[in-house]
């Protein structure tokens, strides 16, 4: 077959363990083959005129597909990450259409979330800090009245260092900073390795994840994938499999 030694070169972003992973059902489709890459199944179709290779991850209510797409047509080929139809097959027979999530709009909600969590976690820091250098400190007597009788007083003393707190306001402000550079070589990297709208011209590849959002109030049997790429139409059944 050709282009193996390509897809396997190419689908190295295999990796992280999850909960379910999308096994290919290769009898329902003479145009698919089944190889296995660092133990995972990948799903090849290949058509006349292009070859698309899929592995499928879910975690919680959204699957993960890394994807590699090659051009072996004499004209160019768009490809677009939201073209691709993912339908899902439910335990009573119903099929359910589920959601491809833009790039651009899946890097914003990511970068909310990381905001909110960031805002959260500088909130502790200040509460924290606002303690730090602060000292209390409890002290106690008795005293004799003229008529012999005996009373006992307690007092409590504050002292701030304000040394003490500038150091705690710095230290939080330096584990902030380094969270909200995480946060953005975090996004950088997802940004790289997701599939953006491209233009394969003959011979060209290209690979990336894609994001799906899955609705887990339901219970899946099958997922069938289709895309159309050029004039062919690639089709992959999956079913799902705990890990």
């Amino acid at each position: 077959m050709k282009n193996i030694s390509l897809i396997i070169i190419s689908l190295t972003f295999l990796g992280c363990s999850s909960t379910y992973y999308l096994s290919p059902i290769i009898e329902e489709n003479e145009n698919l083959e089944m190889i296995y890459i660092q133990g995972k199944e990948v799903a090849i179709s290949q058509l006349e005129n292009s070859v698309m290779a899929f592995y499928g991850v879910m975690h919680g209510n959204e699957i993960t597909l890394s994807t590699l797409f090659v051009n072996e047509s004499d004209e160019y080929i768009n490809v677009f990450p939201d073209d691709i139809v993912i339908n899902g097959e439910t335990e009573d027979e119903r099929f359910i259409r589920l959601q491809t999530l833009e790039p651009e709009k899946y890097l914003r909600k990511v970068k909310r979330r990381q905001n909110t969590a960031l805002f959260l976690s500088a909130m502790g820091h200040a509460i924290n800090d606002s303690n730090a250098g602060t000292s209390t400190t409890t002290s106690s007597g008795s005293v004799s009245g003229s008529d012999g009788s005996v009373y006992n007083y307690y007092g409590n003393s504050v002292t701030n260092d304000e040394s003490k707190k500038r150091e705690a306001q710095s230290a939080s402000q330096e584990q902030i900073n380094n969270q909200a550079l995480q946060n953005e070589l975090y996004r950088s990297s997802l940004k790289d390795g997701m599939l953006l709208k491209t233009t394969l011209f003959p011979g060209a590849r290209i690979e990336g994840d894609i994001k799906i959002k899955i609705n887990t109030s339901h219970a899946y049997k099958k997922f069938y994938l289709e895309f159309r790429f050029g004039d062919e139409q690639h089709s992959i059944p999956f079913t799902l499999v705990k890990m």
